[in-house]
């Protein structure tokens, strides 16, 4: 019966019939028979395990702790010993047990699971110390374990120590992968931070890492909300907490509603209410008895323009939930619900309600002003003057004179009563009389009723209030205006511009009107006065046509007002001298002129001229001129004028008359020779230019021998020249004297009966003159022969005659731009005279050498600059 092994097969059979009891007797039987330590430990250890697992925790304990005589390292005896007196209450020595095995374990993790079994054992019987120092045992052992950094960080915070419990939540970041996981540790410090360390900057920066990590973390988002909300940075909570909105189901009930009242409170702060109601219909379903959601809700369908849902809620509030309000809330709230009638229209029940807000407001101006808006809109004029009237009672400062102007507003513009209105805005101006609104309102008053003298007394009084110089200049101008348009009174107009001009110098409006009103009232050298002060601007400016435009009107002033002709002169003279092209002034300046020929004749003269010259047919000007003339007594001039008119055939019959009567017959007899100096100066023509005529001239020589043919060609032979001085017609003679006069020599002359024309050129190889068979048969005035014989030799002059040599006018050119390319090769020819002027050049070429084609050289740069 004692035999091991038939005890081994019994305890087998009865395991299988769960008699467990029998199992633990064979137990003990076995064990008492048996010797061998080894197998004996192994009994003690299965027989311990099966009295646990039944409810022998006590006897149990005995199998280990004889485990541990025969063998005291045994772990597994050590860790059960340890449950078995854990579960026996026995904690110290369950902690002793659990502490000798994780000292004994031979891997990190066996180690760290004792040690946080340990640990575990600890805080379950209030030692959070011994608990830290265990979970710090569990980290050593194994230092990412979360249940040991978790545990660690709860064990800190049941002991107080918050500052210890972040540091463990910045090792378990640290430590932590992936975002999502991070932003739930950043969360929980920001927590942390916030409730425990009050520390709402470092919990700032927490949530906001949390928030970047993971955006639609919803705590995270509703920290930072709250922490800009209790900062009043109601834009910023605004803007955390309407990201809530949405998801505010995914919240806890009562932060949902917080967050919810925040976020109205903050858009209502920041001024931007009505953003808020995406959250009413929210709130309302949260917290639909809720009184202060309510008011929230009801405010932001105020501002929303949804007054009769606002009125709704309000009116729900007022009659529901009154008494859960304090005395302001329920004031608040019947305001509110009076606005919300009002604007929806309900303007009776708006009155009344708005009437018991403003007896539970007595010292607030809402009330009133709501009052007054709902008389408004019905038009009930005189009820809005009573209801602003009853504030003033109340009103100190700028309330009272902000009332009076809007009393006074009313009666002006509603009740039409002027005079009510006056005494509201001069009461106004009592309480504050340096109040620039109401000095602007009895100002426009003052002027709609026409009050003239009122309005400039309240013009500079608001003027003295005013320190900026522009600013009160404005105010001093406005006087003037009034003064010079309204009133009439000059005087005070111009003393009042000139006040302005001392304040804002550089004011041109005022400068203008200075001079306008100067006109006015006849101050012709104030006027001027000014005016320079405008010549003298405009110049420095370098407006040249506001300087002119002065300057004439200064001359116009001294010759229509002041009457000085000579002053008028000098002006109008300064202006031609800056625009010579006008010819009103022009004829203005000769008028004058004429108007005192013993001082200014010459001057009458020139500006006639200058006027001829311009329009040579404008017979009023040589009449002027002829007129000039005759009063200076200088009949030549006078004459040679009414010539002209005769000319003209626009000559009057006196000026006919004085012409016909001192005409000659006969030519001017000559005294002398007429010299170079007197050909360019008198003869040669102002547009002729000298420089191309010398040109011509030089280079005339190879345009005659491109161009001029020998006598015999043309049918005549040098031998029959005429002998002018022995030649018995009048004409010859009369070009051998012409020739004498203008110190020319003349060209030969030749007759020709045959050709019926008068005098002819003859353009042989040596320039000629011909006489046909007119000069030779009529009978011309000897004054009218000299001219012709005159006119007809200045043709043959150097520089002269190759006008008539060459024909037209691209011949000229071709000529001209020959001489230029013969000096300079790069000169520009356009194709059509190309041709022309190449065959010119090496015309010219041989014709022009030595002294003269320097001189060419001298004349063509001279052209060219």
């Amino acid at each position: 019966s004692h035999h091991e092994g038939a005890l081994t097969s019994l305890m087998r059979h009865y395991r299988a019939l769960d008699r467990w009891d029998d199992v633990i007797e064979l137990y003990d039987r076995s064990l008492s028979v048996c010797t061998e330590e080894d197998r004996r430990i192994t009994l003690l250890l299965a027989q311990g395990r099966i009295l646990l697992d039944f409810g022998s925790p006590e006897r149990a304990r005995l199998a280990y702790e004889n485990v541990l005589q025969l063998e005291p390292g045994n772990a597994v005896a050590l860790e059960s010993l340890a449950n078995v007196r854990a579960a026996t209450g026995d904690a110290m020595a369950a902690l002793t047990a659990v502490e000798k095995l994780a000292e004994a374990a031979e891997t990190p993790d066996q180690k760290a699971d004792l040690w946080l079994r340990a640990a575990k054992i600890l805080e379950e019987h209030g030692d959070r110390d011994g608990a830290i120092t265990r979970f710090k045992q569990a980290l050593d052992a194994r230092p990412n374990d979360p249940d040991a950094m978790h545990g660690l960080r709860s064990a800190y915070l049941d002991r107080g120590d918050a500052a210890s419990a972040t540091e463990v939540i910045a090792q378990e970041i640290g430590r932590t992968e992936g975002k999502l996981a991070k932003a739930t540790l950043y969360t929980d410090l920001a927590i942390l931070r916030r409730d425990k360390l009050a520390d709402p900057t470092g919990a700032r920066e927490a949530a906001v890492k949390a928030v970047d990590l993971d955006p639609t973390n919803v705590t995270a988002l509703l920290v930072l909300g709250d922490l800009a909300f209790e900062a009043e940075s109601f834009n910023e909570a605004a803007t955390h907490l309407g990201a809530l909105v949405p998801r505010a189901e995914l919240l806890e009930k009562a932060d949902a509603k917080r967050m919810l009242m925040r976020y109205i409170d903050a858009l209502a702060r920041s001024g931007s209410a009505k953003e808020a109601h995406s959250a009413v219909d929210s709130l309302l379903a949260l917290a639909p008895e809720d009184p202060q959601a309510l008011m929230r809700a009801g405010r932001v369908l105020l501002e929303a323009d949804e007054p009769k849902r606002s009125a709704e809620l309000y009116g729900k509030l007022n009659t529901e939930y009154s008494d859960a309000l304090s005395e302001e809330e329920q004031a608040r709230a019947m305001l509110n619900y009076g606005k919300a009638l009002r604007l929806s229209g309900s303007l009776d029940e708006a009155l009344a309600a708005l009437t018991d807000a403003a007896d539970m407001m007595p010292e607030a101006i809402e009330p009133i002003n709501e009052l007054a808006e709902a008389y408004a809109a019905q038009k009930d004029w005189e009820m809005v003057v009573t209801i602003k009237q009853r504030r003033l009672d109340l009103a100190e400062g700028e309330e009272r004179a902000g009332l009076l102007l809007e009393i006074g507003e009313v009666l002006a513009a509603e009740i039409k009563d002027a005079t009510r209105a006056a005494k509201a805005f001069v009461v106004a101006l009592e309480e504050r009389p340096d109040s620039r609104k109401v000095l602007t309102r009895l100002m426009k008053l003052y002027s709609e009723e026409k009050d003239w003298q009122k309005l400039v007394d309240v013009v500079l009084k608001l003027s003295n209030g005013v320190e900026e110089p522009k600013l009160k200049a404005k105010y001093v101008h406005t006087a003037a205006g009034v003064c010079a348009r309204q009133l009439g009174d000059l005087d005070a107009a111009i003393e009042y511009l000139d006040q302005v001009l001392d304040l804002d110098p550089e004011n041109e409006k005022a400068l203008q009107e200075s001079i306008d009103v100067r006109d006015q009232k006849g101050d012709h050298e104030g006027v001027i006065s000014f005016l320079n002060i405008v010549l003298e601007r405009s110049e420095k400016a370098g407006d040249e046509a506001t300087a002119i435009e002065t300057i004439d009107r200064i001359a116009a002033i001294y010759e229509t007002k002041i009457g000085s002709p000579k002053d008028a002169i000098e002006h109008y003279e300064k202006a031609q001298e800056r625009s010579p092209e006008n010819n009103q002034r022009a004829e203005k300046l000769a008028e004058l002129y004429a108007g005192d020929t013993e001082q200014f004749l010459d001057k009458a003269v020139t500006a006639q001229m200058a006027i001829i010259r311009k329009d040579p047919f404008h017979g009023d000007s040589y009449r002027q001129l002829r007129k000039l003339y005759t009063d200076a007594k200088e009949a030549d001039q006078a004459w040679c004028v009414c010539q002209a008119l005769h000319a003209m055939k626009v000559a009057e019959p006196d000026e006919e008359r004085f012409y016909r009567r001192l005409r000659p017959e006969n030519a001017a007899a000559a005294k002398e020779r007429v010299n170079e100096d007197e050909w360019a100066n008198i003869l040669m023509h102002p547009s002729l230019d000298p420089i191309v005529t010398r040109i011509f001239q030089l280079i005339e020589p190879a345009a005659l021998a491109r161009n001029a043919q020998t006598l015999e060609s043309l049918g005549f032979a040098a031998e029959y020249a005429v002998d002018l001085a022995t030649h018995p017609y009048p004409v010859s003679q009369t070009l051998f004297y012409a020739g004498g006069v203008l110190g020319m020599e003349i060209p030969p002359v030749f007759q020709n009966p045959n050709d019926p024309s008068g005098i002819s050129f003859l353009h042989a190889q040596r320039p000629s003159l011909v006489l046909g068979q007119a000069a030779l048969t009529a009978e011309l005035p000897t004054q009218a022969a000299a001219f012709i014989a005159a006119r007809h030799l200045a043709y043959y002059r150097p520089g002269l005659y190759i006008r008539h040599l060459v024909p037209t006018g691209t011949g000229m050119r071709s000529w001209l731009f020959a001489a230029i390319k013969l000096i300079h090769e790069s000169f520009p020819i356009s194709d059509e005279l190309a041709s022309m002027v190449e065959a010119n050049v090496e015309a010219i070429k041989p014709a022009v050498h030595g002294p003269a084609r320097d001189q060419l050289s001298s004349a063509v740069s001279k052209l060219l600059q």
